[in-house]
Parts: C-alpha cells; sequence; structure tokens
C-alpha cells in the first residue's frame, strides 16, 4: 500500500512538473536593429518577444539597457499592447504593464522601440539586462491565473558608418571648369592686346 502512495505521488509530481513546463515555455527575445547607419544619424533598436504560448499572454515586462557613452538615447516607446509603468515601488529603467484585453502572446510582439544617434564610427555593444536585485525587471507571462518570470537578457553588436564623402556636385565642377576656360580665354585676349599696342608704338 505505501509502494502505490510513493508512486502515485511520484507520478504527481512528474506531472505537475510536466505541466508547469508545457504552460511555460522558455521565450526567445530578439533585438532588430535598423541597417546602414551613419554617425549623426538617429535609428531604432527594437525589443520584440516571440514564442510566447498562446495559453499564455505578456502581462508585464522591465529591463535594464547598457550602450556606448558615445550614444545619445532620444526617446523610449514602449509597444501598442503597453503603458508605462511599474508593477511595484522599485523602479526599473524600463517597465511596462500591458494593456490591451487579452494581453499580448504568440510571436514577435514588440515590446519597446529605442531610438538613439550615435557620434562616432565603429562597432558598439547593445544589451538589455535582467537584474535579479530589481522585482520590476523581467517578462511577466500569465496563464490560467499562474504567473511565471523570465529573464530578458540580450546583446548585439551595432555598426555605426562613417559615411562616404559627400561628392562636389557635377554642376559646380562645370561652372569652376567655365570659369577657368574664361579666365584662360581672358589672358590670352590681353596678351596680344598688348603685343598689338607694342607694334604700333
Amino acid at each position: 500500500m505505501k509502494y502505490k502512495i510513493c508512486r502515485s505521488s511520484v507520478y504527481f509530481f512528474l506531472g505537475m512538473c510536466l505541466f508547469t513546463a508545457k504552460t511555460f515555455a522558455q521565450p526567445v527575445v530578439s533585438l532588430a536593429i535598423d541597417n546602414n547607419i551613419q554617425v549623426n544619424q538617429a535609428f531604432n533598436i527594437e525589443v520584440l518577444v516571440s514564442g510566447v504560448d498562446p495559453k499564455n499572454t505578456v502581462i508585464a515586462f522591465g529591463f535594464a539597457i547598457n550602450y556606448d557613452s558615445s550614444w545619445i538615447q532620444n526617446s523610449e516607446t514602449v509597444g501598442p499592447n503597453f503603458v508605462n509603468g511599474d508593477l511595484s515601488g522599485v523602479i526599473a529603467p524600463i517597465a511596462a504593464i500591458a494593456t490591451s484585453t487579452p494581453p499580448p502572446s504568440g510571436d514577435n510582439i514588440l515590446l519597446d522601440t529605442l531610438n538613439f544617434t550615435a557620434s562616432a564610427p565603429g562597432s558598439f555593444s547593445f544589451s538589455i539586462a535582467t537584474e535579479a536585485s530589481n522585482q520590476n525587471e523581467g517578462l511577466f507571462l500569465q496563464s490560467s491565473g499562474l504567473n511565471s518570470e523570465f529573464d530578458l537578457n540580450q546583446t548585439q553588436v551595432v555598426s555605426i558608418n562613417a559615411g562616404a564623402a559627400v561628392p562636389l556636385p557635377s554642376a559646380n565642377l562645370l561652372f569652376g571648369f567655365g570659369l577657368a576656360g574664361l579666365g584662360l580665354i581672358r589672358s590670352k585676349l590681353n596678351s596680344r592686346y598688348a603685343t598689338a599696342t607694342d607694334n604700333c608704338g
């Protein structure tokens, strides 16, 4: 009898583990960055999450950002399904709560759009991170009254181009050649006039 009870308990425990794992599968975080970024040109970095099971919903998120000191952060806009706000009194650098009904699930959920301007060319590291000490940071999912939290950690290299030198317009070149030609013709005419005057004298 005891053996049956123990075996039933083990089956129950394993079943709960499988149910929890199935209910809250690990979402995938990605960064979408503009292409061909030039120095002193504004560019966007989008924070996306995919793989949120339709049975689950994103109810909130929060994360810290790390970027090069030569960048200027112009703006930060949460996705259309969220509004800025913290879950508690601890403030996260970027935090939002879902406002859509129902909250979002599925793939390519836009969490946040960050806009920067870089003042120097090169390859730079940009990252988002979840700090364990901040209870507002992470990706918070809900399913059938159960809540679960996942880390939001992602790093990507951003290339900033120096930009090609601005070519002189062909019209300016033609104008310059025209002026040079006129100067040369005038010089020759003046030379001939001076020669003719000397001969007359």
